[in-house]
């Protein structure tokens, strides 16, 4: 499960947006959106490149 709060603040920092977050992770924001209210899981690859974007200490506030 992800804490929505912390990835908002997480995309604040960075200057992003979802919309941006869902263009970098090479999926539509819809796809997003169900993501991260758990409907579906994120892919390794995703993880991977959220790990880049947000630092893997910051990943750990999102996702745990």
């Amino acid at each position: 499960m992800i804490n929505e709060q912390e990835l908002n603040i997480a995309l604040a920092q960075e200057g992003k947006t979802k919309a941006d977050m869902a263009t970098y992770l090479g999926i539509n924001r819809s796809t997003l959106s169900k993501k991260i209210n758990g409907k579906t899981k994120f892919t390794l690859p995703e993880l991977q490149k959220m790990a880049v974007l947000f630092g893997k200490d910051r990943m750990y506030s999102i996702f745990f």
